[in-house]
C-alpha cells in the first residue's frame, strides 16, 4: 500500500479521535457543572453544610441514710451546661422519682459554665433510700475539625490568653511537675518540631496504649487514678484523662479534663466517663479521647456534664473512702454527712437521637435559639408558678418536647418553629 495513503489515514483517525474527545470532555464538563448546580439547590446535599446532632441521655442515682436525718437537706448533681459546641434543650425529672422532694431548681455552679440541679429533700429515716430519674436532650453543632491546621506552633506562656493559664499548673490529681511525667512529656515532644497538633496526637496515642492490660483498679492499694499512679500502673478513663492532661501541661500546653457521657452507651449503663481537652492558639479548645487515643474528637460523641477546674483536681487528689479511689472528680454532692450516694455505679447512658444536615443560617438559628431557651428553661425550672405564668411555662416545655420530636423526624424547620414558640412563651412569664 502507498505509504503516503497510510499516513493520510492515520492523520484522519487521529483528527477524528481528538475531535471526539474534545466534544466528550465539553459535554462531561457541562454535565458536571449542571450536576453541581442541581446539588447546590438541594438542601440535602451535605458538602459545606452544618451537621446538627440531637443527643439524649438519662441519669439514675440513689441516696441512702446512714442514720436518722431529722431536718431537710440538699443534694446536688451536675447537668449539661451550655459549652462550646453543645446547647442543652430540655431537662426533665421523671414522675417515678420516689424521693420526698420539697423543691428543686437548676443553678449555676460557682465555676462557669457548669450547672447543677439541686434538690431539697424531706428528713429520712436510717436505712431508707430514694431514687432519682433525670432525662435530658442536648443539641450539638458537630465539628470535624477540618479547619484545624496540621501544623500549630506550641505556644509560649506569655502568648496564651489569661483565662487559659489556670490549666497550666500541677494539682494533686494532675502532677505535671512530677519528674516521670516531665520526662515522658519531653519524649513525646521529640521530633514534632514543636507542632502542637502532632504533640496532641502522640499524647492521645500514648494514653490509649500505655499499660493497657494492667488493670490497676483491681489490685489492692493501687486504686488511685491520679496521673502518676496511672503512669506507673495503668488506669481507667479517669486515670488516662489525668495522665493526658498532665502530659500536656508538662509541655506548657493548657489542658483540662471533662466529665462526659459518651453517646455510644445507649444499650449499656456505665459510670461517668472522662476525656481531656487542650488549648490550641487561634482555634480554641480541642477534644482528646485519652482512653480511645483519638484527637481531635468530634463533639457529637459525648454529652459534656462538667468542666473540671484545678479546685476539682485538688479535691480529687484526696483518697475517697466512699469509692476507694483518688483522682476522681465528683459530679454529685450532699450537705449532710448522714446521706450517701449508694447508686453511683452503672447509672448513666447517652445516645444520638438523630443527625440533620442544614445550611449555616438554619444551624446558627437553631443553635442560638436553643441556648436562649435553655437559659430561660433553667431559670424557671422547679419554680412554683401559678395562673398564666404556669400556663406559659407548660406551653414552653411542651414546645421543647415537640422540638425533640421534630428533630427526630429530621424537620429542622419545625424544630426552629417550636423553639421559637418556646422562647416566646418563656418571655411572657412575669415573676
Amino acid at each position: 500500500m502507498n505509504m503516503n495513503l497510510i499516513k493520510i489515514r492515520e492523520k484522519t483517525v487521529l483528527t477524528i479521535t481528538i475531535v471526539f474527545l474534545m466534544v466528550s470532555l465539553t459535554s462531561l464538563t457541562n454535565g458536571f457543572s449542571i450536576y453541581l448546580t442541581n446539588f447546590e439547590n438541594n438542601e440535602s446535599y451535605t458538602i459545606n453544610q452544618q451537621e446538627l446532632d440531637l443527643l439524649a441521655g438519662e441519669i439514675i442515682f440513689e441516696i441512702k441514710a446512714f442514720s436518722d436525718v431529722t431536718s431537710p437537706f440538699n443534694i446536688s448533681y451536675s447537668v449539661p451546661p451550655v459549652y462550646c459546641d453543645q446547647a442543652p434543650l430540655l431537662i426533665n425529672v421523671r414522675n417515678n422519682t420516689n424521693a420526698k422532694i420539697i423543691n428543686f431548681c437548676i443553678i449555676n455552679d460557682t465555676l462557669a459554665p457548669n450547672k447543677i440541679i439541686n434538690f431539697t429533700i424531706e428528713p429520712m429515716k436510717q436505712g431508707k433510700n430514694a431514687t432519682f430519674y433525670i432525662d435530658f436532650w442536648v443539641l450539638v453543632k458537630n465539628n470535624e475539625y477540618n479547619d484545624l491546621d496540621d501544623f500549630v506552633e506550641k505556644p509560649k506562656e506569655e502568648d496564651l490568653p489569661e483565662n487559659t493559664k489556670i490549666w497550666l499548673s500541677p494539682t494533686k490529681a494532675v502532677q505535671s511537675n512530677n519528674i516521670l511525667i516531665k520526662h515522658r512529656a519531653r519524649l513525646l515532644k521529640r521530633f514534632t518540631k514543636d507542632n502542637l497538633t502532632k504533640i496532641a496526637e502522640k499524647i492521645a496515642s500514648f494514653t490509649h496504649n500505655h499499660r493497657k492490660y494492667l488493670i490497676s483498679y483491681k489490685i489492692p492499694m493501687l486504686h488511685f487514678q491520679d496521673a502518676v499512679w496511672s503512669y506507673l500502673f495503668g488506669g481507667v478513663c479517669t486515670g488516662r484523662a489525668n495522665l493526658g492532661t498532665a502530659l500536656f501541661r508538662a509541655n506548657g500546653i493548657p489542658a483540662r479534663q471533662l466529665a462526659v457521657m459518651p453517646t455510644w452507651s445507649k444499650d449499656m449503663w456505665f459510670d461517668m466517663h472522662y476525656i481531656s481537652q487542650y488549648y490550641s492558639p487561634g482555634y480554641g479548645w480541642v477534644l482528646v479521647e485519652t482512653s480511645l487515643g483519638i484527637t481531635p474528637y468530634e463533639p457529637k460523641n459525648n454529652v459534656i456534664i462538667r468542666v473540671n477546674y484545678p479546685q476539682d483536681e485538688n479535691n480529687a487528689g484526696n483518697w475517697h473512702s466512699s469509692t476507694g479511689t483518688g483522682g476522681v472528680e465528683y459530679w454529685f454532692w450532699t450537705n449532710n454527712e448522714k446521706i450517701y450516694f449508694s447508686y453511683i455505679g452503672p447509672a448513666r447512658r447517652a445516645w444520638v437521637e438523630n443527625e440533620v444536615f442544614t445550611n449555616s443560617k438554619n444551624a446558627s438559628n437553631a443553635f442560638n435559639l436553643t441556648k436562649e431557651v435553655y437559659g430561660l428553661h433553667t431559670k424557671y425550672f422547679g419554680v412554683n408558678l401559678s395562673g398564666s405564668n404556669n400556663k406559659y411555662y407548660l406551653n414552653a416545655t411542651l414546645a421543647q418536647k415537640n422540638a425533640v420530636e421534630s428533630f427526630k423526624q429530621s424537620n429542622i424547620y419545625e424544630y426552629i418553629e417550636n423553639i421559637t414558640y418556646a422562647f416566646d412563651q418563656y418571655k411572657k412569664i412575669n415573676v
